[in-house]
């Protein structure tokens, strides 16, 4: 292993570890959640297996941007395995927050809730006002 693919790895392990303080001390959805154990996994199998590292160049921005998708697709489309998905990601959010007091958790899920019912406000009153806009526009 040559002095690049070292510094490659070390990135690597740079993003996943802050992603999981970011998952640990931030509310977070199961998305999120599932995409950095994703960036575990895929970290922890460069580390140790004999493959080059360059691949993480790739591999690490395709799970940030593609997994959430991905995740968020599943968890919409397909409810067998929604459950599944979404449990696992439970699992690992909990196992991060190990240590973490109960007050901390319980304020961590409030914010989310009410940082996740403002977007879909937001969402609902934009789709709201495109309608409205169609409607005028058909009855001119």
């Amino acid at each position: 292993m040559n002095i690049i693919e070292i510094i490659i790895l070390i990135i690597a392990w740079l993003l996943t570890l802050t992603w999981m303080y970011g998952v640990r001390v931030k509310p977070v959805t199961v998305t999120t959640a599932l995409v950095n154990l994703t960036m575990l996994v895929v970290t922890l199998f460069f580390t140790f297996a004999d493959v080059s590292k360059y691949h993480l160049l790739w591999i690490i921005p395709l799970t940030m941007f593609v997994g959430v998708r991905i995740f968020t697709f599943i968890m919409i489309h397909i409810p067998i395995l929604n459950r599944l998905v979404s449990t696992i990601g439970k699992i690992y959010t909990e196992i991060l927050r190990i240590g973490v007091s109960r007050n901390t958790r319980i304020r961590l899920q409030q914010e989310f809730e009410t940082n996740a019912k403002s977007i879909i406000d937001e969402w609902a009153l934009k789709k709201q006002k495109e309608l409205e806009r169609t409607k005028n526009n058909s009855i001119k």
